[in-house]
């Protein structure tokens, strides 16, 4: 999505209030991203903290794109 965005894009992020630990003891939160498209879209993460890394990531809501195919 992002690197689909112009390079002239003015790409903002805003970090939302993060969830409790889910029950793996990971902390789960969203990420508002707007500048890259008409629509702001949410991508969501889940941190571990106790290996200091991200374990995953994807997006929640994003406008509809379609393809016609491989290249």
């Amino acid at each position: 999505m992002i690197a689909n965005s112009s390079s002239k894009s003015s790409l903002q992020f805003s970090l939302q209030p993060p969830s409790d630990y889910n029950k793996y003891e990971q902390i789960e939160y969203t990420v508002s991203v707007s500048g890259a498209y008409k629509t702001p879209f949410d991508a969501q993460f889940v941190y571990d903290p106790k290996e200091n890394v991200l374990k995953s990531g994807k997006i929640a809501s994003c406008p509809a794109t379609r393809s016609r195919g491989f290249y």
